[in-house]
């Protein structure tokens, strides 16, 4: 690998940016080069540029880390106070990025750059600029497929879907949670639903998505037993966040009911509503089981839990399974 004497990489995807970080720190460890790190925010340029200047006693080529450095953005206004980076510095590194000690890396991580600036442009001619910008929705699936794949697994598509639903659209966190996925299936090549249910970190989130399953299901006893487990371990100042999500589930079955009847497709319906491709498509189903006068009935009971509630006529804990139980059992 052809190595650059200067590098800046910045950007708001720390994941990938610390991922390559990671990668030279252990392209320079294992060839036994030094590594040295430097805070931008708190050492002085003059330090930072002396040790990348100093030629390497006890191997071929150094690594000098920059965090946080401040030179590669426009400066900070008055009102938002002193910028750290001066006049004095530019001209400092122009000097050393003019002529940059070929026995030195030299890689400056940032969070922002303008790449307009001649700072950046003159890193760029003698080395390398990267930027590193959030995958979109669109991309993280491939992502996350083709990582996985490097670990010898694959993923079902629902699956796939049900992570990014219950983690986001950070891509560490995706990363994390789909490669302990792959640890907790062995031998299995395969990643399915189940799977992703049990290895996600046991949240409320997630109780709370399978409770929202049981209920599309119309399964009485593994909603009681569901929202019975989830009230039984939850503080009382947690009620009003499961309250809202069943609440919200609801909402959407009755939103998805609507346009399907309209002759909307799952995609049409997702775009339409904002709300993620795979919740929409977990909901038909469960939208066709109920009528719309029993998903608009089982707001109401859930607007006489909260009554009671407030009003101390009833207490969440009974009051709000049975609730639950009330709306799956009545008749079609």
């Amino acid at each position: 690998m052809e190595i650059k004497p200067v590098y800046l990489f910045y950007g708001e995807e720390t994941f990938l940016l610390q991922k390559d970080l990671a990668y030279f720190r252990n392209y320079f460890d294992g060839e036994e080069y030094g590594t040295e790190v430097f805070d931008g925010a708190k050492d002085s340029l003059d330090l930072i540029l002396a040790a990348a200047e100093a030629n390497p006693l006890f191997a071929e080529k150094r690594l000098i880390i920059v965090e946080n450095s401040p030179w590669f953005k426009k400066k900070e206004s008055k009102r938002e106070g002193k910028s750290k980076k001066t006049d004095g510095d530019e001209e400092l590194l122009f000097d050393y990025l003019s002529h940059p000690n070929e026995d030195a890396c030299l890689v400056f991580t940032a969070d922002k750059a303008d790449q307009r600036m001649k700072l950046v442009k003159a890193v760029a001619s003698c080395g390398k600029v990267r930027e590193y910008k959030p995958l979109s929705r669109w991309e993280l699936p491939d992502y996350l497929r083709k990582h996985l794949a490097r670990l010898g697994k694959q993923i079902d598509s629902r699956a796939l879907d049900l992570l990014l639903m219950l983690c986001g659209e950070q891509l560490g966190a995706l990363v994390n949670e789909a490669e302990k996925a792959a640890i907790f299936v062995g031998e299995q090549k395969r990643i399915e639903e189940n799977d992703i249910l049990r290895v996600v970190s046991r949240s409320a989130e997630v109780n709370s998505f399978q409770l929202s399953d049981a209920l599309g299901e119309r399964d009485p006893r593994k909603i009681y037993r569901l929202a019975s487990e989830l009230v039984e371990t939850m503080k009382p100042g947690e009620y009003m966040a499961l309250f809202g999500y069943i609440s919200n589930y609801l909402r959407i079955l009755i939103r998805v009911k609507e346009l399907a009847a309209r002759g909307k497709s799952p995609d049409m319906i997702a775009k339409a509503t904002k709300i993620h491709s795979f919740r929409v498509k977990k909901a038909m189903p469960a939208a066709e089981r109920y009528t719309m006068e029993e998903l608009i009935q089982g707001l109401a009971l859930l607007m006489e839990v909260d009554y009671q509630m407030k009003s101390g006529a009833g207490e969440f804990r009974q009051t709000f399974p049975s609730a639950l139980v009330k709306l799956a059992i009545r008749d079609s």
